[in-house]
C-alpha cells in the first residue's frame, strides 16, 4: 500500500465537504475553491478493479481567512507547484472494495497469510 502527502498551491478545486444526504445513498456536498491558495493533504494510492492507479485524498485548502477541508475532486488546478511525497508501506494487504451499504469503494485490510 502507498500513502501520499501533498503540499503546494491550488488555483481552483471542487471539494467534497461531506454528504448532502446520507440515506438512501450518499450524495456529495461540493464547495468550490477559487484561489490561488495553499494546500496540505494526505491520501492513499491504490489500484482499481482494472488495475489502474487511483488516489483518494483529503486536504485543507485555503486563501487568507478562508479554509475548506475535504476531498478534492475533478477540476483541480495547480498554482505554481504541487509537491507529492509517496511512502510505500510493505507487508500491508489493502484494497478499495465495493461496500454494499454505502455503494462506494472503501479501504479494506486483509491479513497476509
Amino acid at each position: 500500500m502507498r500513502s501520499g502527502f501533498i503540499t503546494g498551491g491550488l488555483r481552483k478545486a471542487d471539494v467534497v465537504v461531506g454528504p448532502k444526504l446520507e440515506k438512501p445513498s450518499l450524495e456529495p456536498n461540493f464547495r468550490n475553491f477559487d484561489g490561488p491558495g495553499e494546500v496540505l493533504g494526505v491520501g492513499t494510492i491504490y489500484r482499481d478493479n482494472q488495475d489502474k492507479p487511483k488516489m483518494h485524498l483529503h486536504s485543507a485548502i485555503g486563501k487568507g481567512e478562508t479554509t475548506i477541508v475535504g476531498c478534492p475532486r475533478g477540476g483541480a488546478k495547480t498554482f505554481l507547484i504541487l509537491e507529492v511525497t509517496i511512502i510505500e508501506m510493505l507487508g500491508i494487504n489493502a484494497a478499495r472494495l465495493p461496500d454494499a451499504e454505502t455503494g462506494i469503494n472503501l479501504l479494506s485490510f486483509k491479513q497476509k497469510g
